[in-house]
């Protein structure tokens, strides 16, 4: 990913944290059925995503963006999805926000520990934009 023109600069220089209690990864059940899991922290209060940002001033309204950077999936994620969020270390976040050292910035591109998240499934209605309910994110009961 670092070696592609789009994502080589920003890579470089704009680095960031993206905060956030938890994500959701949809497993594919059948050809028309996906299932819905919500991945949170294992005892921790956030995640920290790397991120990359960026600011265009191509017109009136300058659009200022950000991407998480996802990577390979840890074992408690991969049965659902082949890549997840990089999520970063509270110890390693000055040396994600400085990159000066390139290396030491790709070495922290890497799964994060399956003892430290846990999964759950949620409520399919999740994955629907016009729903917005802390519920759609409680576990829902997979014995009935």
């Amino acid at each position: 990913m670092t070696e592609t023109q789009a994502f080589r600069e920003t890579f470089r220089r704009r680095h960031c944290l993206i905060p956030a209690t938890g994500y959701c990864e949809w497993e594919q059940i059948d050809s028309r059925t996906k299932q819905p899991w919500r991945i949170v922290p294992g005892g921790e209060p956030i995640f920290a995503f790397a991120g990359r940002w960026e600011r265009r001033d191509k017109s009136d309204e300058p659009i200022e963006s950000y991407t998480i950077i996802v990577g390979e999936a840890n074992m408690l994620s991969a049965p659902i999805h082949d890549r997840m969020p990089v999520i970063l270390d509270q110890a390693d976040w000055n040396t994600w926000l400085d990159a000066a050292d390139i290396e030491a910035a790709k070495a922290l591109l890497r799964p994060w520990p399956t003892e430290r998240m846990r999964r759950y499934q949620v409520d399919r209605h999740v994955g629907k934009v016009k729903n917005d309910d802390p519920s759609l994110i409680q576990p829902i009961d997979t014995a009935a």
